[in-house]
Parts: C-alpha cells; structure tokens; sequence
C-alpha cells in the first residue's frame, strides 16, 4: 500500500511540473466580451455671481429629465477670485447661517441654487446628469 501511494504522488508531482522546452505560439484571439458599464455621464459647469440676495441660481440642461426621483449629482464651490483657482466646496447641509446648494425641479425645469453665499461671489455648479 506505502510503494503504491508513493507511487502515485510521484506521478502528480511530475505531470504538475510543467513543461520543459521553449513556449509554443500564442493561439487564436478569443470572443470580445460584453461592454462595459456606461460612464458617469455629461458633466457641465456653470458660474454665477452670488447676488445681493445671496442667492445664485443656474438653469440646467433640459436633457437631465423632469423626474422628481432622479435629480442630477450636483457639487457646488465658491469663490472670492475665480483667476486664483482656490474653490471652497459647499457641503454644509441645510443651514441658516452657511451657505448651502439644492438641486430644484420647478414647472419642470432643474435648476441649481446656492443659498447664504457671500455677496459679489462667484458660484459654481457642477453639474453631471
């Protein structure tokens, strides 16, 4: 039973040694696969001067749909310099002294709003839908 069982795994070491000798040639390309999933989507950018309300408000592109389930991602920034390149993100949520963003559906339309900025600002909506 030993010399047999010996036997055996003698025999699976070497059939799982691998081939000896040079690499033969690539066989034929196989099937394309399934494409892929599709991108974020379109992407827009607008900038507004925050008015003496401190509001800022951007109408966006009708293709984003008129489904109040499916509002566009939207991030908003401001700034005091747009030329500087230095943006604030606005990512406070709902608040009555920080500045805030909403995406709005009204009469169909999106449009983005940024509440409580700084008056003679520049606000940007980044918009992908």
């Amino acid at each position: 039973m030993r010399l047999t069982l010996t036997t055996l795994v003698l025999v699976v070491l070497t059939a799982c040694a691998g081939a000896e000798g040079a690499t033969g040639p690539a066989g034929p390309q196989g099937p394309q696969g399934q494409p892929g999933a599709a991108g974020p989507g379109t992407r827009v950018s607008f900038s507004v001067t925050i008015a003496a309300n401190r509001t800022a408000t951007a109408t966006l592109p009708t293709a984003i749909g008129t489904d109040p389930l499916k509002p566009p991602v939207l991030a908003c920034y401001t700034t005091q310099t747009p030329a500087d390149g230095v943006w604030l993100a606005v990512n406070d949520g709902y608040s009555g002294t920080s500045p805030y963003c909403a995406a709005v559906l009204t009469g169909g339309v999106w449009t983005a709003r940024l509440v409580q900025g700084t008056v003679g600002w520049t606000a940007l909506f980044v918009v992908v839908y």
